[in-house]
Parts: structure tokens; sequence; C-alpha cells
């Protein structure tokens, strides 16, 4: 059996980022602080072992960002809009240069002939809003719709903000709101750590620390604008990606904050589908969607 191959985030830790890291916490003293209890026990720890200090301030360094990251900043992140295990067999949603009426159209042509078919059991759809709703509006557009299976949301700090588009996968809309909350809880707790290590840099500047703030600079801003424009009680979810009957895509179809459904393809499984929303402000041309670490 082959060994698994460590992801990119892991590799460029262990190669271009703990190294650094560890010569700097070591200069600064501060992984005490860093990091608290345990932070303190590996400098007492480094004054009776110092051969063994570098390995252990690299191991504690990925901990924080990895337990901040999650390996890559954002709950549910995706670099690429929900993708399959396996080469997908059918894009659903809108492609870059489409006419987005032409778009909105061709989506009520799918729907109107899956309502024209024999019934089917279950059909894999893209919901579309004309807005940017809160987890509670969510529940009340959809919740009462019978047969229907929230599996996946699109959240966005809406602009004028412009975040990144962040794919939650979800087993209902239960599921929602602690997704949604966990999404802007890792933005917080990242720039929380980010702030720790530059106020730290300010103290003792070096060319490490600066390239280890360097490194994370650019999902730093990302999580300020989420910590800012993601959360339960606040406008991001922007589309669902649902399983239901052609009868309840119907209903959902007719509701005034629904822009678009498009049900996918007969017989194609939801795992083999490439799934893209459609942002509200979208207008004229479908524009290139900005993922969180695409």
């Amino acid at each position: 059996m082959s060994r698994p191959r460590p992801s990119r985030f892991a590799a460029r830790l262990d190669q271009r980022v703990l190294p650094g890291a560890a010569a700097w916490l070591r200069r600064v003293g501060g992984i005490g602080r860093l990091a608290g209890p345990p932070g303190r026990w590996l400098r007492h720890a480094g004054r009776r072992q110092p051969a063994a200090m570098g390995a252990a301030v690299a191991v504690a360094i990925a901990a924080i960002l990895l337990a901040v990251t999650g390996g890559d900043y954002g709950h549910g992140a995706a670099p690429r809009p929900s993708p399959p295990a396996t080469a997908p067999a059918a894009h659903l949603g809108p492609t870059v240069g489409q006419s987005v009426n032409g778009y909105l159209s061709t989506a009520a042509g799918r729907l109107r002939d899956l309502l024209n078919q024999p019934a089917s059991a279950r059909t894999t759809a893209v919901v579309d809003f004309t807005g940017y709703l809160t987890v509670g509006a969510v529940r009340s557009l959809l919740g009462a719709t019978l047969d229907l299976r929230v599996v996946r949301a699109f959240v966005q700090a809406p602009p004028p903000a412009d975040g990144r588009i962040h794919t939650l996968t979800i087993t209902g809309l239960d599921s929602l709101l602690s997704a949604v909350t966990a999404s802007h809880q890792d933005a917080v707790t990242f720039l929380r750590a980010y702030h720790r290590l530059t106020h730290r840099a300010r103290l003792r500047p070096s060319a490490q620390g600066d390239a280890l703030l360097a490194s994370y600079a650019d999902r730093a801003q990302q999580a300020r604008v989420d910590a800012r424009g993601l959360g339960p009680g606040r406008g991001c979810v922007f589309a669902v990606v649902v399983s239901a009957p052609a009868g309840a895509l119907e209903r959902i179809a007719s509701r005034p904050a629904v822009r678009a459904v498009d049900p996918a393809p007969p017989g194609v499984a939801s795992s083999r589908l490439l799934i893209v929303p459609l942002e509200p402000r979208a207008i004229g041309t479908v524009a290139p969607l900005s993922f969180a670490n695409s």
C-alpha cells in the first residue's frame, strides 16, 4: 500500500514556514506567552534540552497554525466549486462568459423539462437567491418545503466587502446555523493568532518573522473580511444545493427570493457534478468566481 502524500499546505509548512518560524520564536522568547501553559512547558523543557527546542517550537507553531486554519483557512472552504471525487460528468450552474439572462432561461427550461418527465425520486439542484440571506431567512424560505434536503451552502461576505466564497457541506437546514457560525469563528480565531504573531514581530524584527507574516498576509485579509461579513445573523448565504422531487423544486422556484433553480441532468449522480452558484450581483455576463483559497 502506498503511503499517503502530504497536503500542499503541510509540505509548505515543513519546507518554508516552520524552519523560519522556529528560529524566530526562539529569538523572541515568546512561545510561552503565545501558546499558554503548553508554551511555558516548552520553554522550560528547552532550557533542559536545548537541542530539542527547535523541533518542539516547530511542532508548537504548526499546531497553532493548523488549529486556526484547519490546514487551509476557512471552514468548508473549497479551492474549486464543489470538487467531485472523480472527473465531473456534468457542469451544474452558470459558466464564465455566459449571458446571465441566457443562463436563467436555460435553468428554467431544464426545470420545465424535468417536470414533464415521469416522476423521479429525487433530483439534485442548485438554488440561487436574489440576495444574501441570513440563516433564519433561509430556514423561513425552505424549511416548510416537504421532501427537501439541503446538502450544501455557498456563503460570502457580500459587497462592498467582496469576500471570497466558502462552500459549506451540511446535513440539512438544522446544521446550516452551526456551519455558518463556525466559518465566522474560524476567521476570528485566525485573526487573533495572526495579531499575536504581528505583535511579536514588531517587538523583535527579523527576516524570518517578516517571512512568516507575509506567508499568511492574504489569509489574514480574507479573515478580516469574513469576521465582519459572515455569521448566522448576517446576510451571507446566497445559494444552496438541494436534493428534492421535481414538484418541490417547482414550488421553490416560484418564491420571490429565489432567482433560479437549476436541476442536474437526469441520471447523473451528485458526486459527478461540478456545481457552481450564481452570485446575486451577477448581471450581463457571468464573471469568474473567487473561492476561498483558490
